[in-house]
């Protein structure tokens, strides 16, 4: 386990002799603000791009990283600027009359002259995604597709009795309600992003908590008679709905739905509906509805229960990608837990034989991952691989109970016992493993999608676990000092004015500093580390595991990092400044020119406005390019994910893809019934062209049956799959 130590003299002597690197990539790129008069200035950054223009103007500036410079856009005629903003792949802006999309992954802008009134007083309905913009008239929603590079519009006709609605935006669809005055029902309009068209429903439901991903699910009491009952889900794989109508009978009544609340699961995309019949005292019948986005169709399951074999009161609980439900056998108050997987679309029973007291035992799911327990054991269950893991608790209580996408936590302790255990369940290992500190419990713990963070209460030992690599990193601070905890994406830190602790879960590393972080910043992906005593930086990226130094000869004034860069200034009067580029393993000065307005750090780029000029951050970019013609004529526009060859195949096959930028990459394998098999790659890669092979084995190492199999790519530039036949 890597560590590195930094103390006081010892560093300074070594850091004199320490320059920026100059085969450290990215640059700064200037564009003067000539085209300007006058007005209030608009600008936003997200993740690749910049967007900057004043609220009367003809002139939009864009900066993206693909591109590595900036874009003028002369609209031709001046304009009452409203909003200008960015997120992912899209830029979106509008005047009093006209709508601007610009498509970070095509390169492309369109412009569109809207029409109709406000939504609601002096307000329409706008929203901004990844790859989706949506802006909405009374009249019109228009919706600006990063895929296509243009804007579309749909006249979905306003029901007259509109009294509101609500608009919400994924990063594969746009989703529309309008509320109607009681006995009213609501109506839906989307629009899918996959298959670049709109639709409706005018009985539609509710806006979904929470909002899930490829589409959405909900439940109408038609008639608010507690009777009949409508459900519909949508998914914009086909851009299609499904509804399933149900009346309840006598002694029938729909099943309460528990929300995730804050659950920290990288996607939702199952909603579960039941009804349970019930013959008081000696059976109990239910049925539920399972919805999963990605599959886009209610899976009915059916359960019958004789009361006195099993007690079944029904609480659908919702997690990430399935739904749970408990209930208990009579003889000895053993669990029995049902579940809904979105994944495959089936229901299954368990009964792992934990017993069942109000006092000793909880349960929970996460994003794919599910927890119980009891007075003496705990049981883990991996959803998707339909398998689970049991493990036996020491000490008599237990607090801190956390559930991730792929992972559950919980704490042992008991009073006079000076120890407690702190134990995770990782779903992709299916283990338990477990970590010792001595102390009593405490609620003090931070718990992210693959990572958890926890310090002890008095004796301040951290325990920090990364589900990536299924480890525990223990690290024990002294006694009489103050040590603050913090986590954000794939990184944590331990700090304190001994020393501090970085904590990478991408590689489940940690790295000592000898002094404190008190002026330091932290990413998803990087950090940027301060020492205010010897005047050095540190940048550390998860990307590479590489850590680069430079000596400053000023005291910082602010430094923040967001995702993959870092930005770090010395007055505030911003003389001289510097990003720290976690995508190029170093540093980049930059010395602006005009007196300080604005800076705004994105997760790749960063803005700095002064009085006469903008900067932006090119973190891909050659620092001795000023002034390129073309930076992305080699590059591919979109991406694209080739057929594998061969194909058909036996054992082994090859899968090509080409990347427009660099980006996070997973590439799954998935079975005929969507199963995941295995999963190839799930790291950042650059842009181009790259190539992975396949040998026919799931994520165990067994070898794959003969049949048809499916591989998806994920990027942040787009989603795309084919399939591919195995022959022995």
């Amino acid at each position: 386990m890597k560590k590195i130590f930094v103390f006081g003299i010892l560093a300074l002597a070594l850091a004199l002799s320490l320059t920026i690197d100059a085969t450290a990539k990215g640059r700064w790129v200037e564009h003067n603000l000539d085209d300007f008069s006058g007005g209030t200035s608009l600008r936003d950054r997200d993740e690749g791009c910049l967007v900057y223009t004043r609220d009367n103007s003809d002139i939009i500036l864009i900066f993206d990283i693909t591109l590595g410079d900036w874009l003028k856009v002369d609209l031709g005629i001046t304009q009452s600027f409203q909003d200008a903003m960015t997120k992912g792949n899209v830029v979106f802006a509008r005047t009093d009359s006209l709508l601007f999309g610009y498509s970070a992954t095509l390169q492309e802008w369109d412009t569109l002259t809207f029409t109709g009134d406000y939504m609601a007083a002096t307000t329409y309905y706008t929203e901004c995604g990844k790859n989706l913009a949506c802006f909405v008239t009374r009249s019109y929603m228009y919706v600006f597709d990063a895929n296509l590079g243009y804007w579309q519009s749909y006249a979905y006709g306003l029901p007259a009795e509109f009294t509101g609605g609500s608009v919400w935006i994924a990063d594969t669809y746009v989703g529309m309600k309008f509320s109607l005055p009681y006995p009213g029902e609501p109506k839906n309009v989307v629009y899918s992003g996959l298959t670049h068209s709109f639709n409706q429903i005018e009985l539609g439901v509710y806006q979904p908590t929470p909002i899930t991903e490829y589409g959405f699910a909900g439940m109408f009491n038609v008639g608010y008679d507690n009777e009949t009952y409508r459900l519909v889900g949508y998914s914009a794989v086909t851009n299609q709905f499904d509804v399933v109508q149900y009346v309840c009978g006598d002694n029938e009544a729909i099943i309460s739905l528990t929300g995730a609340g804050a659950l920290a699961a990288d996607m939702f995309t199952t909603q579960v509906y039941g009804f349970r019949y019930v013959v008081p005292f000696t059976s109990v019948t239910a049925n539920w509805y399972g919805f999963d986005t990605r599959r886009g169709t209610w899976d009915h399951g059916y359960r019958f229960d004789d009361w006195d074999i099993i007690r079944y009161y029904g609480n659908i609980r919702q997690a990430g990608q399935f739904s749970y439900d408990i209930s208990t056998y009579t003889d000895d108050e053993s669990l029995h837990f049902q579940f809904y997987s979105g994944i495959d679309g089936v229901y299954r029973d368990y009964s792992p034989g934990l017993i069942y007291k109000s006092t000793t035992s909880s349960w929970g799911g996460g994003g794919t991952v599910f927890y119980a327990r009891d007075t003496l054991n705990a049981w883990g269950y991996d959803v998707a691989g339909n398998r689970g893991s049991e493990i036996s608790l020491p000490l008599a209580k237990t607090a801190n109970i956390y559930r991730g996408e792929n992972y559950a936590t919980l704490t042992r302790y008991e009073t006079g016992v000076d120890t407690m255990f702190t134990f995770f369940y990782n779903s992709d290992a299916n283990r338990w493993t477990s970590a010792s500190a001595p102390d009593y419990h405490t609620t003090d713990g931070i718990a992210l999608a693959h990572s958890y963070l926890h310090k002890g209460a008095t004796d301040n030992v951290v325990v920090y676990y990364s589900a990536y690599t299924d480890s525990i990193i223990k690290e024990d601070f002294p006694d009489d000092i103050s040590v603050y905890i913090r986590a954000k994406g794939n990184m944590a830190w331990a700090r304190s004015d001994g020393g501090s602790v970085l904590f990478d879960g991408l590689r489940g590393e940690e790295f000592s500093y000898g002094f404190d972080f008190n002026k330091s910043s932290m990413g998803t992906h990087t950090a940027t580390l301060c020492d205010t005593l010897a005047n050095i930086l540190y940048g550390y990226s998860a990307l590479t595991g590489n850590e680069s130094q430079l000596v400053i000869d000023f005291d910082p004034y602010y430094v923040l990092d967001t995702g993959y860069v870092g930005f770090i200034e010395n007055a505030s009067g911003l003389t001289k400044c510097y990003a720290y580029n976690g995508l190029g393993d170093g540093w980049v000065e930059l010395i602006p020119e005009g007196s300080d307005v604005m800076t705004l750090v994105g997760t790749k780029t960063i803005l700095v406005e002064r009085s006469d000029r903008v900067y932006g951050f090119d973190p891909e970019g050659d620092p001795s390019d000023v002034d390129e013609d073309n930076p992305v004529a080699n590059l591919p526009r979109v991406l694209e994910l080739a057929q594998n060859h061969p194909n058909p195949f036996n054992p082994v096959t090859q899968i090509a893809f080409t990347l427009p930028r660099s980006t996070d990459v997973r590439l799954d394998i998935f079975d005929i019934l969507g199963r995941k098999v295995v999963t190839l790659i799930d790291e950042h890669m650059v842009a181009g062209e790259h190539e992975l092979q396949w040998d026919g084995k799931d994520s165990d190492g067994q070898n794959a049956s003969t049949g048809i199999y499916f591989y998806r790519i994920s990027t942040e530039t787009g989603i795309a799959a084919k399939k591919m036949l195995l022959l022995k």
